[in-house]
């Protein structure tokens, strides 16, 4: 009787790890940029879309960054439910700081351990040149100093954090010599 039991139990662990095998087909599509020529400063925006051929549900992670002459842009997408002949559209929009070669690239992956049948169709790379032409925005920000008007003087706000911190240490130091004897006396 037990190995009968056993013999059930494994048929259906076996059974169940087939079934979570089973390889899905994730596959970049449609990459679109507008504008298709870009100028420096133009906001740049690019979409493409992923679609699931299956057979199965996967949960997908995205990765795409944009490459120029001097910066990269990094995006990182995780776990989105893609349903069997779904799509997924992205859409991200950047302003375009330099001109020369750029480069998208995108990487899907399934992020549940669903196979994927095809790999060939998870990787993109896509070469755009910006014309010089345009002009650039400021790569840098400019940080304002602010000052607080009298009415929101913070000096007595100061005093009593201060004085709770002050507190705090010396229960925490109270606390650690209270442990310290209870072991010295074990």
């Amino acid at each position: 009787m037990k190995q009968r039991i056993f013999i059930y139990i494994f048929l259906l662990v076996l059974s169940f790890n087939i079934t979570f095998a089973q390889e899905a087909d994730i596959a970049i599509k449609n990459i679109t940029l507008v504008p298709e020529n870009p100028n420096i400063g133009d906001k740049l925006l690019f979409n493409y879309s992923l679609i699931n051929f299956g057979p199965n549900i996967t949960n997908i992670s995205i990765f795409h960054e944009l490459e120029s002459p001097y910066d990269n842009i990094k995006y990182f997408y995780c776990c989105k439910e893609l349903s069997v002949n779904n799509v997924f559209f992205i859409y991200n929009q950047t302003i375009i700081n330099a001109s020369g070669p750029h480069v998208l690239r995108i990487i899907i992956n399934s992020s549940d351990g669903v196979l994927d049948s095809n790999l060939s169709n998870n990787k993109l790379v896509y070469i755009f040149t910006v014309k010089n032409v345009g002009q650039s925005s400021p790569i840098f920000a400019k940080i304002n100093n602010k000052k607080l008007s009298p009415r929101q003087d913070l000096s007595g706000l100061e005093i009593v954090y201060l004085f709770i911190t002050i507190i705090l240490l010396i229960l925490i130091f109270n606390n650690i010599k209270i442990i310290c004897r209870k072991h010295r006396n074990k």
